[in-house]
């Protein structure tokens, strides 16, 4: 049996490849080309490249990653750790072998997504109340600050129909009286209005509907995102 090939082996085919292609031009040759660049690309994602994801230390009972998607999990560096603030619930980290002339034999890099996790109460608490959904807007805005990220998504373990008829119980105080008036009914297209401000502020709502469906869509985010741009992380032209 031959020896298994090393991930730096698929980087430097990769990057032969991806140069072939920018040069064709349009027509069957250059679709054929990017085809065996896709199978390339995602065959190194699958089986050669390791990722590691950084999980925000607020996050009470994180999602089972790990044991249900194999994705690895860290505690998200702090501030003092990274250089840069805590930005979002779940960033991903990747370690790429390379070994190409002028590169380093392994480094490892940020993808530039970045994912907040809502159950259908935490969306409805962070983006419908007016004083919430301004600390919110906020948070986008570290994320849009931040150059080690150009994408970011709210992942939620709901569907869009759970959450137009969600309606927060009345929290009673000490004393017996009914407060927080982001507890009242909202209407529907208030709700509506939210989930499109966060499309066009950059951080778009995906209904996945269970925990279960939740992980497994971060995972083929994760997937896609290193197929879609592998040539960032690899500083290619």
């Amino acid at each position: 049996m031959a020896p298994k090939k090393p991930g730096s082996t698929y980087v430097q085919e990769i990057e032969q490849l991806h140069n072939v292609v920018v040069g064709m031009g349009e027509g069957p040759d250059r679709t054929n080309k990017e085809k065996q660049l896709y199978r390339k690309v995602a065959f190194w994602e699958e089986k050669k490249l390791n990722k590691v994801v950084y999980v925000a230390n607020n996050e009470q009972t994180p999602w089972p990653l790990f044991e249900a998607v194999g994705l690895p999990v860290l505690p998200m560096k702090t501030k003092k750790e990274s250089g840069h603030r805590q930005v979002g619930d779940y960033v991903c980290c990747v370690f790429i072998e390379d070994g190409r002339p002028g590169k380093p034999k392994s480094y490892h890099v940020y993808l530039p997504l970045v994912i907040e996790r809502k159950t259908c109460e935490d969306l409805h608490s962070s983006i419908v109340p007016a004083d919430a959904w301004a600390r919110f807007k906020r948070e986008i805005g570290r994320f849009h600050e931040d150059p080690r990220f150009n994408q970011m998504a709210i992942i939620t373990e709901t569907t869009l129909k759970e959450f137009l008829e969600y309606k927060p119980k009345i929290k009673i105080n000490k004393v017996g009286r009914k407060v927080y008036n982001r507890d009242l009914p909202v209407p529907p297209g208030v709700k509506r209005a939210k989930i499109a401000k966060c499309f066009v502020l950059g951080a778009p709502v995906l209904f996945a509907g269970t925990t279960h469906q939740a992980t497994n869509m971060y995972k083929n985010l994760i997937r896609q995102t290193i197929i879609e741009q592998y040539a960032d992380l690899l500083g290619l032209e």
